[in-house]
């Protein structure tokens, strides 16, 4: 299930992604996931299925596209230069699964 569809207070601090996400039942429950276990900088391009993005980006915020959350950022390229905002649709790949934040 898409999680900003069944998630509320999305917010971001630092790599750690955080919401109040619905349970089966209809109740919220706190989640968290640490997006440097799932997001990577290639040379200044952020990936899905990498990791520790966080450790050569800055400016790292959420952001919201037509209603969807965003994951944006300045990364550093393998010369050590910044790079212009890179951004990442989170629902791609960030699932709720029970009242539970994953990557899938």
């Amino acid at each position: 299930m898409s999680f900003s569809k069944s998630c509320n207070n999305i917010s971001i601090d630092g790599s750690i992604l955080s919401a109040n996400c619905r349970r089966p039942g209809g109740s919220y429950e706190p989640s968290s996931l640490d997006l440097n276990s799932c997001v990577g900088n290639k040379n200044g391009i952020i990936t899905w299925g990498s990791s520790d993005f966080y450790y050569t980006a800055r400016e790292v915020r959420l952001g919201w596209y037509d209603g969807r959350p965003q994951l944006l950022a300045q990364l550093r390229n393998n010369h050590g230069y910044w790079g212009p905002d890179v951004d990442l649709e989170l629902d791609q790949r960030i699932e709720n699964k029970n009242g539970k934040l994953v990557y899938q």
